[in-house]
């Protein structure tokens, strides 16, 4: 799931935060969108039919952190299993 660029600089929804999307689930955010996006986030489906079944929605989105963990703005990398 990826997440727009704003709301990662505000620490409000960070990498690895999970999000309760009402009629889709929970999603870990992983990723960030172009620039241009603001207050958004991106939930990707499988076909083009789940996508116009699914269009764009404004919805209340819960995001879950535990406590002990601070929100980081580094993106998780896959070489090494270190952060970057």
């Amino acid at each position: 799931m990826a997440i727009s660029q704003d709301l990662l600089k505000s620490g409000e929804v960070c990498y690895g935060d999970v999000l309760v999307i009402p009629g889709v689930g929970t999603r870990i955010v992983s990723d960030v969108m172009n620039a241009r996006h603001r207050r958004s986030v991106d939930v990707w489906v499988n076909t083009g039919r789940e996508e116009k079944k699914f269009q764009t929605k404004r919805l209340e989105i819960k995001v879950l952190r535990s406590p002990e963990r601070e929100c980081t703005r580094l993106r998780f990398m896959s070489k090494g299993g270190s952060n970057g």
